[in-house]
């Protein structure tokens, strides 16, 4: 815990933002109409190395926003005017980032609820509140502050990243397509036009067959015909064929779209390779170079590639939705993962764990909802089409989370990893234990998995230890 003891004591640490900004203190900002809670929670936060700044409304407030840049707010709810919630509301507008607490005794259960919704509100506090719980809280939520830092500057990162790997998609595969020098033997193409497609692809690095259906010098219908008929090669429909995650995870989404490409299945060491054109053989001989496997080509239409690829890997839209919900401003994460031979995974870890993929915050964030709805049982059930998240609240079970079903096997095999069971095995029931231990309490999990027709239910049993301690 020496990272955040550096909150409360002020002492030197080591980290990226004492780099970046000069171990300058944090800037907190109180606002409430009563000076006796303004000079309480003053009081609770004299011995941190926090510069801490005061306002008796909210448009007092936003004009001290205005000309200095806090990390954190505290507001009341009821004030004069301008109320907490709407004025957290302005405040996220001025600085989306800084984490914002509201502290009230008497609240619009409503209107309170409808901030937290629309992500005014990082936490809801009740008065009269704990100094501790207050302290700990406060600290946590700048250690989410520095995280949204980070993920935005890993955003840029990413983005920056992802431009130079579709460049380097363009000039990594050899195009050796005959299929351009095919249509010309058979007359549907000329000698100019052959040349024009092979001049282009010199210079744009683009796929004979992309450029032939974007100038429409030949109807698809015709070609997969002479591929057919002619040289006799498989066809495939993707429409009804369910691709493997794993298979899929053989070539990135971007790759696939751009060369009209498509991994099917794995047979032995044989890969089944759907593809707008099959005579592409530079392609597929890099492919065969990059998977280590044999390549059997089968030919498909280039609309249904690119439909199959949004199916399988999702399109921009779900994907946008799943890095907000995975990697956005989760209050949930502070859970320790306690294992009984003594090697702990530190809540630092976790708390900085937005280099890790995206299942290992989903499963916190999984765990820690429960515990904090006091939830007796998690159902962790695979359908169809996703896979639901159910709480077992008071006896009964509520539809709490649907996650993209494309997950779910990466969630089944963290929990398993974390419980120390047989990743490779899904055709049996497997019985395990988890204990963790969030800032305020150590639950123990007991868990069960169970084999169903759309993947490997999961079901988890959550048991207090606080709470067989009962007082007379």
């Amino acid at each position: 815990m020496a990272k955040y003891s550096s909150l409360f004591t002020g002492e030197e640490k080591n980290s990226s933002r004492d780099d970046a900004q000069g171990a300058r203190p944090y800037q907190l900002l109180l606002v409430d109409d009563e000076a006796g809670v303004l000079n309480a929670l003053k009081r609770v936060f004299r011995k941190e190395n926090y510069v801490v700044h005061t306002a008796s409304n909210a448009d007092e407030a936003l004009a001290l926003l205005g000309k200095l840049p806090c990390q954190l707010v505290i507001s009341d709810f009821k004030m004069p005017g301008m109320n907490g919630a709407q004025f957290l509301q302005e405040a996220k507008k001025l600085y989306p980032q800084m984490i914002r607490i509201m502290l009230t005794g008497h609240a619009d259960t409503d209107a309170v609820m409808a901030a937290i919704k629309e992500g005014a509100v990082y936490k809801f506090i009740l008065k009269p509140w704990n100094d501790d719980d207050l302290r700990v809280t406060v600290a946590l939520a700048l250690e989410q502050y520095e995280l949204i830092l980070k993920n935005d500057e890993l955003r840029k990162q990413n983005l920056s990243k992802a431009k130079e790997i579709s460049s380097l998609v363009k000039l990594n595969v050899t195009n050796k397509s005959q299929l351009a020098i095919m249509l010309n033997k058979r007359g549907y193409l000329t000698e100019r036009q052959v040349q024009e497609l092979h001049k282009h692809q010199q210079s744009r690095k683009k796929p004979i067959i992309k450029m032939i259906l974007e100038k429409e010098w030949i109807d698809e219908k015709e070609i997969h015909s002479i591929f057919r008929k002619d040289m006799l090669l498989d066809e495939m429909d993707l429409k009804e064929v369910r691709i493997d995650p794993e298979i899929s995870s053989l070539l990135p989404a971007s790759f696939c779209e751009y060369h009209l490409v498509l991994p099917v299945k794995v047979e032995g060491r044989s890969l089944t390779l759907a593809m707008a054109d099959p005579l592409d053989t530079g392609l597929t001989d890099d492919l065969r170079f990059v998977t280590g496997l044999d390549i059997r080509t089968v030919f498909s239409t280039a609309k249904g590639i690119v439909q199959k690829i949004h199916e399988v890997y999702g399109d921009v839209t779900s994907a946008e939705e799943l890095e907000t919900f995975i990697t956005g401003s989760d209050p949930f994460e502070g859970i320790e993962v306690v294992i009984e031979d003594d090697d702990e995974m530190s809540l630092e870890d976790l708390l900085h764990s937005t280099e890790e993929p995206p299942a290992i915050r989903l499963v916190n964030a999984i765990i820690l909802e429960a515990v904090r709805l006091k939830a007796s049982d998690i159902h962790i059930q695979p359908k169809t089409k996703n896979v639901v998240v159910r709480y077992r609240i008071d006896g009964v079970l509520h539809d709490k989370i649907q996650i993209p079903h494309n997950l779910h096997l990466a969630i089944t095999s963290r929990i398993k990893v974390m419980s120390e069971l047989y990743i490779t095995e899904r055709r049996r029931p497997q019985d395990g234990r988890i204990t963790v231990k969030t800032p305020l309490r150590i639950v123990d999990l007991r868990l069960s998995t169970v084999p169903t027709i759309n993947g490997e239910k999961i079901v988890m049993r959550l048991l207090d230890r606080n709470a067989s301690v009962q007082q007379l």
